[in-house]
């Protein structure tokens, strides 16, 4: 049972980055991964866990190829890829708890598991603060905590000691040992500090250049030589007696660095005790990762671990991907005012646009009664829905597009979509997760607005046919509008805009997937919707409005939608009610869907 990496080749740019890079950890294993920044170890560690696909060569976890079973893979996974991203806004305890939901645990298992790990990590006084008040520090204990969520066989921590201190350092260490020794986890760490892991890890693998140069039990690889450290607060004695004795001495920092020439430990302690010099610690020197270079490059005749295949062992992997990927952006939607802002915000333009028609319908009516006009036109309830609509879809529809466009960039900005994806959950389920999350929140969305207009058009006005209000004040209505005509427009009116809507979203949503920021996703997806405004002349003059998705919704530039159509049925200006073909926006909702599945599917994640 173990994790290999076979022949893995990768390259940036034409520049490789990997060549055929050979590595086992076996069960039980602290594996200590170490090369100077630059060589390659983020790399090889984004390919097992299937942040990166390899240019050539197989990943194999416990027989699993991730090629054909990432699933499988995954749910055996866990992994820190330098600096950890989650969202700012919560603590650690719920970013952990998202997670762990999306990682397949059921709510008192997540529960359970974020308040274990952060005790297990020493983060548990600060369970409760979000995480935009942690330390570098801080963060990367939560980084290593999210690592350990459902409990994998195997955690590959890339740089875990950056932004620690000596004292986290020595806490990161433990955490080590206990991971091995107690809870049975198998750690892939690299560094570019060997002194930071070599105490911890039984073997190690060393990388440069991108290239494996060798695999070796760390206690063998360690030695420098048969070089001994020593520590003592009399250089000067211990120079004498040493030198004495024919030994080679240096500085390394404040210790002593000893040749023995031959000499046997205990005969160099005897000598130095014999002189009185103050023996504080003297052992074997480990080896610098320069001098570990150096060794092979000279020929060291030790070699990188052959691998091996091996029988898969039985499935692991939890089920129902998509359920967990809707639940997951629900919760990241709920999770920011910013939705509450899109429940609200038409609202307040749709009831300005109500409350002022209200107040010219008003005066006309006065103006009537004083003679100032002849007749005036009235405004009902059906006419009163087209002025709200008109003012609150146009900034829905603009709000939910930028709001989509950042359902993955900003993730990706930020480094939460990392952690998504080292979950047993395939890229594409998640992101057609998310996909029909925000269509299913835009037809929430759209219901509300519908309803909370119809709503405010009948406070201010009443659901009856138009008619002229004479200087007598009688009421004239106009007999071929009846009241079955006008709802039967109203229901037609509520159906025409619901694709128009959520497509919207759809152009968001992709954009999102195009741009690596939140910003430039959101730049995309409103700077294309208002090009398409723009364009309406154009389209117009070769019949292509229906497939223009803002040519169906309400503007200032010809506005030709659906609304324009019921306000003319509403007010007797037609008595038909006609809109563009719906069919012709669905291409829109299937590219938008199918160009966010590929792009990200093809992405790899740094």
């Amino acid at each position: 049972m173990a994790l290999q990496l076979v022949s893995v080749n990768h390259s940036y740019g034409g520049r490789p980055a990997l060549e055929d890079v050979d590595l086992v950890v076996e069960r039980g294993d602290c594996y200590g991964f170490i090369g100077h920044n630059g060589a390659g170890k983020s790399t090889a560690m984004r390919v097992a866990l299937g942040l990166i696909r390899p240019r050539s060569g197989r990943v194999l976890v416990d027989g699993f190829d991730a090629a054909r079973s990432p699933l499988e893979v995954r749910a055996r996974m866990g992994g820190l890829i330098e600096t950890p991203g989650f969202f700012d806004h919560l603590d650690g305890s719920r970013n952990l708890y998202q997670l762990a939901r999306l990682q397949g645990l059921d709510r008192g298992q997540a529960i359970r598991e974020s308040h274990e790990l952060l005790d297990l990590v020493g983060l548990h006084d600060v369970e409760r603060l979000p995480v935009r008040a942690y330390s570098q520090g801080m963060r990367q204990r939560l980084g290593i905590a999210q690592a350990l969520i459902g409990r994998p066989d195997y955690i590959l921590l890339d740089e875990p000691g950056n932004g620690l201190d000596p004292e986290g350092l020595a806490d990161m260490r433990r955490l080590f040992r206990r991971l091995t020794r107690e809870e049975g986890v198998t750690v892939l760490v690299s560094s570019h500090q060997l002194h930071e892991i070599a105490e911890v890890c039984n073997r190690i693998g060393v990388l440069k250049k991108g290239r494996m140069l060798l695999e070796a039990d760390a206690r063998s690889l360690l030695r420098s030589g048969g070089q001994l450290l020593l520590e003592t607060s009399d250089h000067e004695g211990a120079t004498r007696a040493l030198r004495d004795l024919g030994c080679g001495l240096s500085v390394d920092g404040e210790n002593l660095v000893i040749d023995p020439m031959g000499r046997a430990p205990d005969e160099l302690s005897r000598a130095l005790v014999t002189a009185g010099v103050p023996l504080l610690a003297i052992g074997p020197r480990p080896a610098a990762l320069e001098e570990i270079y150096l060794a092979i490059e000279q020929g060291d005749p030790r070699a990188p671990s052959a691998v091996f295949e091996e029988e898969p062992g039985p499935a692991i992997a939890p089920r129902h991907g998509l359920w967990r990927s809707l639940r997951w952006e629900f919760q990241r939607l709920l999770s920011r005012p910013f939705i509450f802002i899109l429940l609200v915000l038409p609202m307040v333009f749709a009831w300005y646009g109500i409350h002022d028609r209200h107040q010219i319908a008003q005066e006309s009516a006065a103006e009537v009664a004083a003679g100032d006009l002849v007749t005036a036109s009235s405004v009902t309830a059906f006419e009163g829905v087209t002025f709200g609509l008109t003012n609150a879809l146009l900034v829905a529809a603009y709000v939910l597009c930028g709001l989509a466009s950042q359902s993955l960039a900003a993730e990706l900005d930020r480094g939460t979509l990392r952690n998504a994806f080292l979950r047993p959950v395939r890229r594409g389920t998640f992101v057609l997760g998310k996909f029909l999350t925000f269509m299913i929140v835009s037809l929430l969305i759209y219901g509300w607005l519908i309803a909370g207009v119809i709503a405010m058009a009948a406070w201010y006005f009443d659901f009856e046919a138009p008619y002229e209000i004479l200087p007598n004040g009688e009421k004239f209505f106009l007999p071929e509008l009846s009241r079955d005509l006008l709802f039967g427009a109203l229901r037609d009116l509520v159906l025409a805009g619901m694709l128009p809507f959520t497509c919207f979203s759809a152009l968001g949503f992709v954009a999102g997937a195009i741009a690596r920021s939140g910003a430039a996703a959101l730049t995309i997806s409103l700077g294309g919707i208002l090009a398409f405004d723009l364009g309406r002349a154009v389209s117009r003059e070769f019949d292509l409005d229906s497939f223009m998705p803002p040519a169906h919704m309400p503007s200032k530039l010809g506005d030709t939608s659906f609304l324009r159509h019921y306000e003319d049925v509403v007010t007797g200006v037609s008595n038909q009610f006609e809109t563009f073909s719906q069919v012709h926006l669905l291409p829109w909702f299937v590219g938008s869907l199918l160009i966010a599945l590929v792009v990200v599917s093809r992405r790899n994640l740094r």
